[in-house]
């Protein structure tokens, strides 16, 4: 069991320095709306992932090894996160910010990271990879495949809280301009990694 652990936590220190779009949707969230806020939004996408690796774990996989199904999981998900990445990109962009937090609906925070999260294809492809190996491992150990992956959660949300709060203690040393331009970083990684996935699918 205690190798189930490390090894579950060894998988959500990677998984958290993996620099994703959502990575820089929860920055700009905890430094434009604030620490809480960017923490009902992680815990949505914590929750997808739960979803993800509960599905998998039922058999979702074998459904999803159909080829075209897959490719339509990557169309559809392209297509959400290059729509997103726009809007994020030029949202605010012809007026001026304010930097004060603002009091966002915490169930929209929570919907907005449950789906952004979970449209996107690599989490699915990336948890389906992991289950698999997991069952592989741990062979019907559902005790040690349980901790396995509660570990891997339990590390990449600590350390995605870090990642928060860091952003929000700067955000008051940021001006509206600097602001800005983080949308605009936000935007394009979000936008470049869907328009990524749309090519990829008419590549193949």
């Amino acid at each position: 069991m205690i190798n189930a652990v490390l090894q579950g936590a060894l998988l959500g220190f990677l998984l958290s320095i993996l620099v994703g779009p959502f990575f820089f949707l929860m920055l700009q969230t905890s430094i434009r709306e604030g620490f809480k806020a960017a923490m009902i939004l992680d815990a949505g996408a914590i929750l997808s992932d739960i979803c993800c690796i509960v599905a998998c774990y039922w058999g979702v996989a074998n459904i999803l090894n159909d080829p075209w199904i897959e490719k339509m999981i990557v169309l559809v998900g392209g297509s959400i996160l290059t729509g997103f990445g726009i809007y994020t990109f030029f949202k605010h962009n012809n007026k001026t910010i304010d930097i004060a937090v603002k009091d966002p609906s915490h169930t929209v925070l929570f919907i907005k990271g449950f789906f952004i999260n979970i449209t996107n294809p690599s989490v699915i492809l990336f948890w389906l990879g992991t289950v698999g190996m997991a069952l592989t491992q741990f062979k019907g150990n559902t005790p040690a495949f349980v901790t396995y992956f509660t570990a891997c959660l339990v590390t990449f949300s600590v350390i995605d809280v870090a990642k928060a709060y860091m952003a929000n203690k700067i955000r008051k040393r940021l001006t509206s301009k600097a602001l800005v331009f983080i949308n605009k970083i936000a935007g394009s990684v979000i936008t470049a990694f869907g328009l990524s996935l749309i090519v990829r699918f008419f590549i193949k």
